[in-house]
This record gives structure tokens, sequence and C-alpha cells, in this order.
């Protein structure tokens, strides 16, 4: 592997497996776009390539993080059983949806490899078919749990825990399942007062990339009968643990 400077203070990378120019590190908090790693949106740090005729490539900072490092089968922490994960930088046709979030993977991805062929794998409480085992990168990095200590002095104690499967319905889709084969993970406020589906807080962002709609807090407010600062809180901590990004900057984003 080669390494590539364009100027002071930038960090860029020849990934000779994945693209033929240097990609450079960016930071950019202002613009949505689409990684061509794992075809998920982004925001914020990433790697893009500068070529005139090779416009456009970026990949997440972690997407491409994942493509140097990630050689090893590694583990992850919401799954009771020792399944060993290894990371994929191209997916096949029809690979199947993310267990965390439902949605597609068309793109990188992390891949669950069972004990046997035919086993079922435990997730919490819940037995998977070992075929559903892919995750998109991020999902796959969620944080366990989110707080906001430091962040709101008005209303400390507020922490949120990522759950294999939403206890009570998600304040954004009001069902408590994402579809009827795929639970899909949540965060759940340790009050049980907010539980949002990790599927349904990426759509609104996916919506806004499309230029669709917006992130209507006032509308969620009135819907939600709960106030529009613990909203803005609780879907700033899972915006950020989903983008991997600063508080400040997911709130001048999408609010």
């Amino acid at each position: 592997m080669a390494i590539s400077c364009f100027g002071i203070g930038c960090n860029s990378t020849v990934l000779e497996d994945t693209h033929e120019h240097p990609l450079q590190s960016v930071r950019d908090s202002r613009t949505l776009y689409k990684c061509d790693g794992c075809k998920e949106i982004g925001f914020g740090s990433s790697y893009q390539c500068r070529e005139s005729n090779c416009p456009g490539y970026q990949l997440h900072e972690e997407c491409c993080t994942n493509l140097v490092s990630a050689r090893s089968p590694t583990t992850h922490p919401l799954f009771s059983v020792n399944v060993n994960f290894i990371f994929h930088k191209q997916s096949p046709k029809h690979v199947g949806s993310c267990v965390a979030c439902g949605k597609d993977v068309q793109g990188f991805m992390w891949k669950g490899s069972p004990p046997n062929r035919n086993a079922f794998l435990r997730l919490g409480r819940h037995l998977l078919p070992s075929k559903a085992l892919v995750m998109h990168p991020r999902c796959f990095n969620l944080p366990i749990n989110r707080t906001n200590q430091g962040l709101n002095a008005s209303e400390e104690g507020l922490n949120l825990e990522l759950k294999e499967k939403a206890p009570s319905k998600c304040l954004i889709c009001d069902r408590k399942k994402i579809s009827k084969k795929i639970s899909g993970w949540a965060y759940v406020s340790t009050s049980g007062e907010y539980c949002y589906h990790v599927k349904c807080v990426k759509d609104l962002v996916d919506k806004k990339f499309e230029q669709q709609s917006n992130l209507q807090l006032k509308v969620m407010q009135k819907a939600f009968k709960v106030s529009k600062e613990m909203t803005r809180m609780v879907l700033t901590l899972i915006l950020s643990a989903i983008f991997r990004e600063g508080v400040s900057d997911v709130v001048n984003l999408v609010f």
C-alpha cells in the first residue's frame, strides 16, 4: 500500500484494490453525500478522489479505515454466541438486508460466520438464521450506549441503549418492528420514554439527502407529545451515533 499527500496537513491513502487514485482526507460538516463503498449516506469526515477525470468518488472515513485495517475476524457485543464477522469490500447480488436497520446491503459490509453452515445464531434473546447476518459498516459500529453527559446541563441523565428489539413502539413509525420478518435495532432511553428504530432515524436523513423532505421537528414534537428540547436531544444523540460525527455538527446539519 502506498501513501501520497497533496499538501500540508493532508492525509491521503492509495487503496490499490479499490480505487486507482489517491484519496484525500476531507472535513465537511455541511454536505450530505453517498459513500461509494457501502452506498450509505454520510457527512463530515470522508476520503475523496480529487482527480478531474474521476469526480465524486467518496468514502466514509470508517469505510476507508476498514479497508486498510479490517483484516481479521471480529465479534459483536449484541451477539451472545461467538460469531466471527469479516469485513467484505464487495457484496454479492441479493445479499440480503442488514440485521440492524433492515435496509438492503449493497456495498461494503460485515458478514457473520456461523459455527456451522446450518446454524441458527442467537442475537440477544432471539434466534436468527445465519444467512441473515450481514450489516452495513456503520450499523456494525453503532455504540451500545449514548449519553448526553456534558451536552445539556438542564437535562442530565439521558442515556440511550442500543437494543436488538424495540421494547415499545418507535416514536417515528409507531411500530415495534420495522417489518414482518425484521425487528430492527432501536435506541431506547433508560426510562423507556424514548424509543427510535435505527432504520427510522436513518430514513429521515435519507429523505433529506434526496431533497424529498426535511426533518420537521415541530411536526414530530406534536405527533410524539414530547418536549421539543428532548426530541432534539434524543435524535441528536442517535444521529451522532450513526454518523460518527460530533453532536454540534449533527445539530447544524439537520435541525
